[in-house]
């Protein structure tokens, strides 16, 4: 047997799975509006969180688990008015292929209520699973932090 390739076919499927949880999710129980919300995590952390996929909203649905979440928190999503729904992190080198384009909306969402819903909440208990809905930046919620670093 050619160990050589053995070893090249291992490493591979090591780097996937390094590259599959390159985010450490934290919750943050205190509320803050979004703006004020990416402040702090900019500060602590990286930046609010960014949701690639849906493996990334299970694991930011567990983590709000383990505290006194309501069900609702900020995550980086917001309407810039220019370019419609981005991620709160700017850096284009951050992200793969598609991975921008990642959306999680509840039915009929974003729907801009009352024309000033610019941000992003990520709604967990029954029967919203984790999805997502256009908001006020003003309302005072807990929120989603991340270190992205690979």
């Amino acid at each position: 047997m050619d160990y050589g390739l053995f070893f090249i076919a291992l490493s591979g499927a090591l780097v996937s799975i390094t590259f599959a949880q390159s985010h450490q999710y934290y919750f943050v129980n205190e509320q803050l509006n979004w703006t004020e919300a990416q402040r702090f995590c900019r500060n602590n952390f990286t930046d609010l969180a960014t949701i690639e996929n849906i493996a990334d909203v299970n694991a930011v649905t567990n983590t709000g688990k383990q505290s006194d979440y309501t069900g609702k928190a900020w995550i980086g999503l917001y309407d810039d008015l220019v370019n419609s729904w981005r991620w709160s992190l700017n850096d284009s080198s951050f992200y793969g292929e598609g991975e921008t384009m990642y959306r999680n909306w509840y039915s009929n969402q974003p729907n801009n209520l009352g024309g000033q819903q610019y941000c992003v909440a990520l709604i967990a208990p029954s029967p919203y699973l984790g999805t997502w809905f256009d908001i006020e930046c003003s309302v005072q919620w807990s929120f989603v932090c991340y270190n992205g670093e690979y």
